[in-house]
């Protein structure tokens, strides 16, 4: 099946669809860093790859951009700019529409904010297709924030779009841990198929063990219950985090409510601090800290730089600790 992933960020979609034996024609990203990143994991050959290596920083950044390196897949900057005449046909299309206004961490604008409303793009050129041209299938993924968004009116508004669009509609909040990896983060997927070609029930998936979600869900399975502190280990301030017991083997997600303590997450996180850089800031700032190599590091933030990348101890030649 061809593909085409739209609101690619650096490609976690595209690599999923590819690992099951799909085809990505090409992406659409806003982001120009993204975008280096992307072309850089998914589209440039050895050779080329072998030449940037040659180049420093700077100009390998430019030189990536460079159409030549996308190696006749389709890119679009701008999902505002794309319409029936210039997206290449495909049999798929993924995206993962701007999460921020539909977060819990945000403002919560929903459908009337500015991130998350560009997914009304992708309707807008889904309609402008020619019936015969049209995917066979839509993937939308999300934030478990978008079901409550506005009292729930802006996921039925994302669903009405599809059933006006001609497609029946399945959805489902799935959690990785139960599907074979190491973190605990509810998603929304939702899977649209054009109506009377025969497309069959997909929802519900089983969890990697076979119990089916909801019978997770029921046992308590859900929300960090899995984790529990280390006996007697001392933290540096009130924001510090729990790690994992080793036999849960998973990680939760860093919500955006970190910086409010532990008191609002019990038992929900699962990094480690074990010291903290100089400083003249305040006491523990979170760019000073360092958190335990063998644990689970915060995710990095849309900081971009500017030495606000959180740290973790690494040991050079087996000696004294080290951070990065």
């Amino acid at each position: 099946m061809t593909f085409l992933d739209l609101f690619a960020g650096v490609g976690g979609f595209r690599r999923g669809m590819e690992l099951a034996g799909h085809k990505c024609l090409g992406f659409c990203e806003w982001d120009k860093y993204a975008r280096m990143s992307y072309i850089s994991m998914h589209c440039i050959t050895d050779e080329q790859r072998a030449y940037l290596a040659t180049l420093d920083m700077k100009q390998r950044q430019k030189e990536i951009l460079k159409d030549e390196y996308l190696n006749g897949e389709w890119c679009s900057t701008d999902i505002r700019a794309v319409d029936a005449g210039n997206i290449p046909r495909a049999d798929c299309w993924c995206f993962g529409a701007p999460c921020q206004d539909f977060s819990i961490a945000g403002k919560r604008k929903g459908l009337e904010g500015d991130r998350s409303s560009l997914i009304r793009e992708v309707f807008r050129v889904l309609n402008e297709l020619k019936e015969e041209d049209k995917p066979r299938w839509l993937i939308y993924e999300n934030v478990k924030g978008m079901l409550s968004s506005n009292g729930g009116w802006d996921f039925f508004s994302i669903i009405c779009e599809m059933d006006v669009g001609g497609y029946d509609v399945q959805w489902q909040l799935l959690n990785t841990k139960l599907h074979g990896i190491p973190q605990n983060r509810e998603r929304v997927y939702t899977i649209g198929h054009i109506r009377g070609d025969g497309g069959g029930e997909i929802f519900p998936l089983k969890a990697a063990d076979r119990e089916d979600c909801a019978e997770h869900q029921q046992k308590g399975l859900w929300g960090g219950k899995l984790f529990k502190q280390y006996p007697g280990e001392k933290f540096l301030s009130m924001n510090d985090a729990f790690m994992t017991d080793i036999g849960t083997d998973t990680a939760s997600t860093v919500t955006a409510r970190y910086y409010k303590g532990l008191g609002n997450h019990k038992d929900n996180l699962v990094v480690k601090q074990i010291g903290r850089l100089e400083s003249d800031k305040r006491d523990n700032p979170n760019p000073y800290r360092v958190y335990d190599a063998d644990g689970i590091a915060p995710t990095l933030n849309c900081a971009g730089g500017g030495g606000r990348e959180p740290h973790t101890a690494i040991r050079i030649g087996g000696g004294t600790p080290r951070t990065s």
